[in-house]
C-alpha cells in the first residue's frame, strides 16, 4: 500500500483483476488481483488523481499451479 504525502496522478496498468491466472498440467487457477483507492476497488487499467493522505492498495494475483496437488 501507498499513502499519498502530496497530490499527484496515478496510472495503474495491471492484469488479473477480473480472470484468475490458469494452471498448467492439472494445477488449480491463481487468486485475483486488486487495486483500491482508499478502500474503493479500481479498473485494472486507469488513471486517476490522488490528493494528500490518499491511500492506494495493490493486491497481486496469486500464480496458477503446476501439475495435481493430488497425485503422488
Amino acid at each position: 500500500s501507498f499513502r499519498f504525502l502530496a497530490p499527484t496522478q496515478v496510472t495503474l496498468l495491471t492484469e488479473r483483476r477480473r480472470n484468475r491466472p490458469w494452471g498448467m498440467d492439472g494445477g488449480g487457477p491463481g487468486g485475483n488481483g486488486v487495486n483500491r483507492h482508499n478502500g474503493q476497488r479500481l479498473a485494472g487499467k486507469v488513471n486517476l488523481d490522488v490528493e494528500r493522505g490518499d491511500l492506494l492498495t495493490i493486491e497481486t494475483p496469486g500464480g496458477g499451479g503446476w501439475g495435481d496437488a493430488e497425485s503422488d
